[in-house]
């Protein structure tokens, strides 16, 4: 799926809602909008991107995604972001997956009533630039969640980042504002490399 300068607003549910597929890749060129509305009937499909298969997004648009009913982006399975310009705004979590979470790169900043990013696997962020604004949690796994690289600026979380597992930090310059842990990792904590802030 490639949208192109596309601007979608739907008061009734997900802006795109992928039901069956083995796997689902949006590409975005361009500039392009998401938006859903606060009113929505489609209680269960509570995303502007909903995708019941793994998902991947990539391109190098520039894309602007608000939920103003829950998550803005909703993977029931796993969930991969090679590249682009993304600014999220939800009611709940901007980033929402079911399985594992890799981000390659990308340019993406995350303004959240809730988690900026959530997944209920491993997160692995290799590189980018993320500004995360969220009210809840900045990064929050139940897996591993391992950085390597990119700049990470996360301002007035609860939780800066945390895992219910381990935390890895191999690279990279974090920079975490929260009002309770600016890491928690229920297993262990492991720094490498990079600058944390």
């Amino acid at each position: 799926l490639v949208l192109d300068g596309v601007n979608i607003t739907n008061n009734d549910g997900p802006c795109i809602y992928i039901r069956d597929a083995a796997k689902t890749t949006i590409i975005f060129d361009g500039m392009s909008s998401l938006t859903t509305a606060s009113n929505t009937s489609y209680t269960t499909l509570n995303a502007a991107i909903y995708c019941k298969s793994d998902l991947v997004l990539d391109g190098d648009g520039n894309t602007l995604i608000t939920s103003q009913y829950e998550h803005a982006i909703k993977a029931k399975d796993n969930m991969t972001i090679n590249a682009g310009m993304f600014i999220i705004n939800a009611e709940k979590d901007c980033i929402n997956v079911n399985g594992d979470l890799i981000i390659h790169k990308g340019n993406i900043s995350l303004n959240a009533k809730d988690d900026g990013i959530q997944s209920e696997g491993a997160i692995t962020i290799e590189k980018g630039n993320f500004f995360i604004s969220p009210v809840g949690d900045g990064i929050k796994a139940e897996g591993l969640l391992e950085i390597k690289d990119g700049i990470i600026d996360i301002d007035g979380a609860t939780e800066g980042i945390e895992s219910k597992t381990d935390i890895i930090i191999n690279g990279g310059t974090i920079y975490v504002d929260s009002t309770d842990d600016c890491i928690n990792a229920i297993n262990s904590f492991t720094m490498n490399n990079g600058v944390l802030k």
